[in-house]
């Protein structure tokens, strides 16, 4: 079993689910749903699921979305006009989650496979399991055509070693970060950054884990990442790429080339335009 006390004798939710959006109608009904999947399967476990939307103030419909939705779900608190920017919204749902642990999924993402995702979380649960890392796909609407991976290696056997990766600047996708809520919260996001905040929260928690028992890597997916979004232009990557250069000064980080950003072009331009003209190709030998 994998539900716990909280210290007035409540049940605490196994999982806090946190949102933030602005103006999302357009996308935020998939990931809606994709929760509310996970809660019936985590249900089936005797485990439940918090989820805590922040919103920045939208005005394109998708509160009514949302209220839909926690009419639907056991438990779904919005918090409204929360301004500054995702991470601001970020640090907003981290104050309010009481979860055993806490994930971010923006309003334009989805779980993946709820099955799995259920599987992992519960055993990670009953192992006191602190992280939980998991593979990400890169989607393209509106088939949610699988564009490109990133699919996290598997952990050395050696804590130092781990660490002496993580010091040239290994990292692993946000998006399919899961951490026990009292760890996230005690580091939360530093909003001076406004790209690269989650990959300094990520890399300080896992640069002060001592035991490699309490994470859990999956090279499965379980998250799946919308093509597209605030960090996803020209802009913005060379912008992260400066950000990352202050942040790896900050955590000692020696990354000698920016692989976050380069693997980013990789996973979002290279593979996507290697993938349309394979099918290209694939529809020129159809026709003869």
């Amino acid at each position: 079993m994998v539900a716990t006390e909280n210290t007035v004798g409540h049940k605490q939710p196994l999982l806090s689910l946190i949102t933030p959006c602005l103006n999302a109608a357009e996308t935020i009904t998939e990931n809606l749903n994709s929760i509310l999947k996970l809660d019936k399967l985590l249900r089936k476990n005797k485990a439940d699921i918090e989820h805590i939307i922040i919103d920045g103030g939208s005005t394109d419909g998708t509160l009514e979305l949302i209220n839909i939705h926690k009419k639907r779900l056991g438990s779904c608190m919005l918090v409204p006009n929360v301004k500054g920017g995702p991470y601001q919204a970020m640090n907003a749902g981290l104050a309010r989650a009481t979860g055993t642990y806490t994930h971010i999924l923006n309003a334009d993402d989805i779980i993946w496979n709820a099955e799995l995702y259920a599987k992992i979380i519960c055993a990670a649960s009953n192992n006191n399991i602190e992280i939980i890392l998991g593979s990400i796909a890169y989607f393209k609407r509106p088939n949610n055509n699988v564009i490109s991976k990133w699919e996290v290696t598997p952990l050395p056997s050696d804590l130092m070693r781990w660490h002496k990766l993580l010091r040239t600047g290994h990292h692993y996708p946000h998006p399919g970060f899961i951490c026990r809520t009292s760890t996230y919260r005690r580091t939360s996001f530093d909003t001076s950054y406004r790209y690269s905040s989650d990959y300094k929260l990520m890399q300080n928690i896992l640069l002060n884990c001592d035991n490699l028992k309490l994470v859990y890597a999956t090279q499965q997916i379980i998250v799946g990442m919308a093509k597209g979004g605030l960090t996803d232009s020209w802009s913005a990557i060379i912008q992260g790429q400066v950000e990352l250069s202050r942040i790896n000064k900050e955590l000692n980080i020696n990354q000698k080339l920016p692989f976050r950003y380069l693997s980013k072009l990789n996973q979002r331009y290279i593979k996507s335009l290697k993938h349309r003209l394979l099918n290209c190709l694939v529809k020129e030998s159809a026709k003869h």
